[in-house]
């Protein structure tokens, strides 16, 4: 697992060399259209400076035991708080 800024082409490229596979989101803006569709691409929706609620906690741990394995590197992305 890696945390990451929102990504920009350059960084997109990082992941692609690295092996990542799994892109999730966990700011308050979805931007899946910036994602190529080689990652699968989680978002939750978390307001900036906010707090995860339990059932947004519960999806997070959802989505990593579900697809963060040893061949599905992932990166989180969160912008102000989480």
């Amino acid at each position: 697992m890696a945390i990451s800024w929102w990504p920009d082409p350059s960084v997109i490229e990082r992941y692609r060399n690295e092996g990542i596979k799994v892109i999730i989101n966990c700011s308050e803006f979805d931007n899946r259209q910036d994602v190529s569709k080689e990652f699968k691409y989680f978002n939750i929706n978390i307001p900036d400076y906010g707090t995860p609620t339990e059932p947004q906690l519960k999806r997070f741990f959802e989505i990593t035991n579900e697809w963060g394995t040893e061949n599905n590197p992932f990166v989180v992305h969160c912008v102000a708080g989480c």
